[in-house]
């Protein structure tokens, strides 16, 4: 049986000391935190997949932010899937999120009042990119946007940042050469046209967890940057599509994922 079969079956965390183990695409995560559906600055999204399971620094990470927001007077954020549970690979959509070190962030801001939970789980994103025609940002991406992808790409916790690779054209672009050493954490991906997704590097007291290599020295705004954005049909589809991969097995996992699946739930 596919391991994302046996991750996405648990619904709660594992009663074991919090820890993120392995890599953020072959991985788990031991003691999860649940993030709250609301708090200062955020609100979560699709309470219904039952994606919202951080790492505790994670969840640190995401009230801080909210903190930040909520100072700047920005609307706050909308925060889309973290980790299951146990973490582990998940059936669709994710080839990473798998140690609770992961978080997606729309793009679109919250509204001004306390979503349902029918809102949270019909309120559709927004992209800021204008399309294939025009791949560019759109009217969504506003001072709110570039400014949420500074400030947390100037997080000591945070590794990248990944966002479509128009976006990462614009911020070179709007932003002086002598002032770009941030930029080098914002990393062009497939898709991610609604939301940016943020990954922390690996907590002190996860010693089994293994970091991403670090990205290229540079802003990135160069050479590299440009080859996402040719006018090919490789290029659109970059800007679309994930890379697809084979259904990993429990055996591919560290071993120490095993013992997170078979344990009780905590409490």
């Amino acid at each position: 049986m596919p391991a994302s079969v046996l991750f996405s079956n648990q619904t709660q965390p594992a009663d074991l000391p919090q820890e993120a183990i392995g890599d953020y695409i072959n991985g788990c995560l031991a003691g999860g935190v649940d993030l709250p559906k609301s708090g200062i600055g955020f609100q979560t999204m699709r309470p219904s997949r039952n994606r919202s399971w951080a790492h505790p620094v994670l969840k640190s990470f995401i009230h801080d932010l909210g903190f930040k927001v909520k100072k700047s007077g920005f609307p706050a954020l909308l925060i889309g899937d973290i980790s299951q549970p146990r973490g582990g690979p998940m059936e669709g959509g994710h080839l990473s999120h798998q140690t609770g070190l992961d978080v997606d962030i729309w793009f679109k801001p919250s509204p001004k009042k306390e979503l349902n939970l029918d809102e949270r789980e019909s309120l559709s994103a927004e992209t800021v990119v204008g399309g294939f025609k025009s791949p560019w940002v759109n009217e969504n991406f506003t001072e709110r946007e570039a400014w949420l992808l500074e400030t947390v790409s100037k997080d000591d916790r945070v590794s990248r940042i990944f966002v479509a690779p128009p976006i990462k054209k614009v911020l070179c672009e709007q932003t002086k050469v002598e002032n770009r050493s941030w930029l080098t954490k914002i990393r062009p991906w497939f898709g991610h046209t609604y939301h940016f997704h943020v990954r922390l590097a690996c907590p002190s007291n996860s010693q089994d967890c293994v970091n991403q290599k670090d990205p290229p020295i540079g802003d990135g705004c160069g050479s590299e940057l440009d080859s996402w954005l040719q006018p090919s049909e490789l290029a659109k589809k970059r800007l679309a599509q994930k890379p697809r991969t084979k259904d990993k097995m429990l055996s591919d996992l560290p071993l120490a994922c095993r013992n997170v699946l078979s344990v009780k739930s905590q409490k």
